[in-house]
């Protein structure tokens, strides 16, 4: 199974981080150079974000393409299923397990959350057991898009849905209600961010959060259905939790060399 990993070029200290993080597991993994935000022109902008909706950063934007773009490498690949990661994750003790292969995926699953950001999300009671690890659906958003498995059949709708940017990129992959592809949420997560890893110091800082920070936040627009098609995800969602009965729950990070 191919593992992109997102990387500016500009950010060599990023890629050592990786790059010995994948030496430790034993695994390859292929470099994307990202597209960076000092090259996206005001008309690139403007022809890529919802109208009315400009208020991403220009770094939120460079960051969304570059997704879309190693989607696209996804689904012209051969492989069903394939890794995508930003640079500034942290590995569970036994991560290479399901970095390694797809083996481990059930038949008919598209898209895994492999990282956790510690916050509250709702998941499914009951799960799959692989490996030490339970394969859960999750039913909320949960932000980051850090590290993650998709198909190469999801990868390719995305890549169809994502001419007009009007939300981040983690919103956009895990919002079921526009691709209508059930998420499952690995745990404990094998992957984590460096920003959302209690008490450890920053050494990676991220290149996007100061500017979200700057930068005026408009609503996001919603999702514009049919009456018909509000009517069956609105079943949908209800068969689902009848089903699975979710629950709130923090998803922990696994256990991590010293």
């Amino acid at each position: 199974m191919r593992c992109f990993v997102i990387n500016l070029d500009r950010e060599t200290k990023r890629l050592a981080w990786m790059t010995a993080a994948f030496r430790r597991m034993g695994l390859g993994f292929e470099r994307f150079s990202a597209i960076d935000k000092t090259v996206l022109s005001d008309d690139i902008i403007n022809r890529l974000v919802v109208r009315d909706h400009h208020h991403w950063s220009p770094g939120e934007v460079a960051c969304f393409m570059s997704h879309i773009a190693v989607w696209q490498r996804i689904a012209e690949g051969s492989d069903a299923h394939a890794v995508v990661l930003e640079d500034d994750v942290y590995f569970s003790q036994d991560a290479a397990l399901f970095l390694s292969d797809d083996a481990w995926i059930p038949a008919g699953v598209d898209l895994i959350k492999l990282e956790t950001t510690l916050n509250p999300v709702l998941v499914g009671r009951q799960g799959r057991k692989i490996m030490g690890h339970r394969l859960l659906p999750l039913y909320s958003f949960h932000n980051g898009a850090a590290a993650y498995v998709i198909s190469k059949r999801l990868a390719a709708q995305l890549v169809g849905l994502a001419s007009k940017i009007d939300r981040p990129v983690d919103d956009f992959v895990f919002d079921m209600t526009r691709h209508q592809t059930p998420c499952w949420q690995l745990s404990p997560a094998i992957g984590i961010q460096e920003m959302f890893f209690p008490g450890h110091e920053i050494t990676l800082p991220s290149n996007l959060e100061p500017e979200r920070r700057a930068t005026p936040r408009l609503p996001r627009p919603k999702v514009r259905l049919s009456r018909s098609e509000k009517a069956m995800r609105e079943i949908r969602r209800l068969f689902w939790r009848i089903r699975r009965l979710p629950r709130r729950a923090i998803i922990p990070m696994g256990a991590q060399n010293q």
